[in-house]
């Protein structure tokens, strides 16, 4: 890579790490109020979900100008693919935490369970923010990782379930709780859709390997 590749690659990179840092400030929101008992300020919620909107239209734009301009292949046009695919990943996690904040009416109403949940969430997003940022990740402390967040969740979902001996039986609250767990259970597919994502930037395969070491990305 030249000098100037070496740069806009940076900084294709960077855009990728603001749109994560503000989706962990839209998850924070969520576990603070969670914490708290406290409802989750609305302005704040608009402010991000914007410099997210915004980081990703500039971002699609730069890489599109990047491949025109150096017209990268094999794995560096995989790399650079890859990245606007992190992209919507996040905004895809974005969105389902905004419906979920809408459901949080009265945040006191969640157990524990969820606070738990979010917080698991936000560990992972810091490791492939990592992961972006350094390209350097361990694959099987991930996988760890999103494995347990399926337990949690799988104990969230048995919490609703389990005050109805039929789901149609299940109370406004729980249903509100339920369609909680389900949006932190399509984020939890994300996440491992981004380990996925990353993993075949580095291999340029879907194929992740079982055992446990640290794979470095990019030549």
């Amino acid at each position: 890579m030249n000098t100037a590749y070496e740069i806009e690659y940076n900084a294709l990179k960077m855009a990728i790490e603001r749109i994560g840092t503000s989706v962990d400030r839209l998850i924070g929101m969520v576990n603070n109020s969670l914490e708290r008992g406290i409802k989750i300020n609305c302005e704040d919620l608009k402010r991000t979900e914007e410099e997210i909107r915004e980081t990703m239209q500039k971002l699609e734009s730069e890489v599109m100008r990047f491949l025109v301009e150096y017209k990268p292949k094999d794995s560096d046009l995989r790399s650079v693919l890859v990245l606007i695919r992190l992209s919507n990943r996040f905004s895809e996690i974005a969105s389902y935490f905004a419906a979920m904040i809408k459901e949080m009416k009265d945040p006191e109403h969640f157990n524990t369970s969820y606070l738990g949940a979010t917080g698991m969430i936000r560990d992972i997003l810091k490791d492939l923010n990592y992961a972006i940022a350094e390209e350097d990740f361990d694959l099987k402390n991930l996988e760890t990782k999103t494995s347990q967040l399926d337990d949690r969740l799988n104990r969230c979902y048995h919490e609703c379930t389990c005050l109805a001996e039929e789901p149609e039986n299940l109370s406004p609250l729980a249903l509100k709780r339920l369609r909680c767990v389900t949006i932190l259970e399509q984020t939890g597919r994300i996440l491992k859709d981004l380990v996925s994502d990353l993993a075949y930037m580095i291999n340029g395969t879907y194929e992740l390997p079982g055992s446990a070491y640290t794979i470095v990305a990019l030549e």
